[in-house]
């Protein structure tokens, strides 16, 4: 695949390939390029191949990505400041997606806005659950700030929460 940074990379359900998915790129009037493409690294030919994708096509870098079912998730987008968070508004908060990986057909699902807008955070699946941890987040004065807040997402009621701690949030990692 092409150089980038920011992507995401996902070990496809079958086991036989990786999936690289955006980032960005840096053109060349120095400009920092979001990127919207899929590659396949095929492990046994040691092959990449671009992968044609239906649904709608976003751009995207800063995010993660994780894998459930047949399924690829992808959350996060790299916003560039509060105004533009504010603008974008509901449609756009948080950009999260899945990629069908037998059909490469992309959805656009939606991210609860009554949770912390995130980037630089990490995630991972358990118990049929996405759990999405840590990073940045905005504050109520645009400004953004480190978090140990804690988010799941149900796969099956397709529905978001906020973790809330029994013990003190300031031992959670910062």
């Amino acid at each position: 695949g092409p150089p980038r940074c920011f992507h995401s990379t996902v070990l496809h359900p079958d086991g036989t390939c990786l999936v690289v998915y955006g980032g960005s790129i840096i053109t060349d009037r120095c400009d920092q390029k979001n990127l919207s493409d899929v590659f396949l690294f095929h492990f046994q030919s040691k092959k990449w191949t671009k992968q044609r994708c239906s649904g709608p096509q976003l751009a995207t870098a800063s995010h993660s990505a994780i894998v459930y079912g047949r399924h690829m998730y992808v959350l996060g987008d790299c916003l560039p400041d509060f105004q533009e968070f504010k603008k974008r508004g509901d449609a756009h908060v948080g950009v999260f997606r899945r990629l069908d990986l037998d059909t490469y057909e992309w959805t656009n699902l939606r991210y609860s806005t009554k949770l912390k807008v995130l980037k630089k955070f990490s995630m991972n699946c358990w118990n049929g659950q996405m759990v999405v941890f840590g990073g940045d987040a905005y504050d109520r004065h645009g400004v953004w700030e480190n978090t140990a807040a804690m988010q799941l997402y149900d796969f099956q009621s397709k529905k978001w929460s906020l973790v809330h701690y029994n013990n003190n949030a300031s031992l959670a990692p910062h």
